[in-house]
């Protein structure tokens, strides 16, 4: 029986993994804070407006607050 659950198992341990990966990229809080550097060189450049700028700041702004807190409970759990 065990054998016939093994497929089924590694499918799980399959897609457990890419949500790590996945939620590993989506709290990175160093790749946040480039976005964030890169964003104000764009707008220093003129390539964007002060609308927009201020419109993508906040949103990698409240990512980079949720990142901060998931990665905190994340080392709280490990400890």
């Amino acid at each position: 029986m065990i054998l016939l659950t093994w497929p089924f198992h590694g499918l799980v341990a399959i897609f457990q993994e890419v949500i790590h990966q996945a939620e590993d990229a989506l709290y990175d809080e160093t790749a946040l804070q480039g976005e964030l550097k890169s964003l104000n060189a764009r707008f220093e450049a003129g390539e964007m407006t002060e609308d927009e700028f201020t419109q993508r700041e906040d949103e990698l702004a409240e990512r980079l607050i949720a990142a901060e807190e998931y990665n905190r409970r994340k080392r709280e759990a490990v400890s």
